[in-house]
């Protein structure tokens, strides 16, 4: 079944994570992520763990938020350059930066955050 950013939880979960309500973005996403399979599978869990991650790094859990960008990053590289109408490739190398960023912020600026739109 393709992913349907479009509509329902998907379309919710992008909203929600683009106002930077991180937890409620994995909410909305968790459930079409554990009816997923294959390739979007991965896709979806990487959204839900990015979600999860910034959702710690607002709480200041930097540890939290490394181990969950981690996740995400695992599985995006499983993960063509672009599925399902995601940048795949651009949305790694906004995790990695992330990723960059929270193994050594000192004097770093915080990378932007990135923008769900698919």
């Amino acid at each position: 079944m393709p992913i349907d950013w479009t509509t329902g939880a998907l379309a919710e979960g992008i909203a929600c994570f683009n106002r930077a309500d991180y937890f409620d973005a994995h909410e909305h996403w968790e459930e079409s992520w554990r009816a997923s399979s294959g390739l979007e599978r991965h896709l979806l869990q990487a959204h839900v763990q990015l979600a999860v991650a910034l959702c710690h790094e607002q709480r200041g859990n930097r540890r939290g938020a490394l181990g969950q960008l981690r996740k995400s990053l695992a599985n995006l590289q499983h993960c063509p350059a672009i599925l399902a109408g995601v940048q795949v490739e651009r949305l790694r190398a906004e995790v990695q930066a992330w990723i960059a960023y929270l193994e050594d912020p000192s004097g770093a600026i915080p990378p932007a955050i990135p923008v769900i739109a698919h």
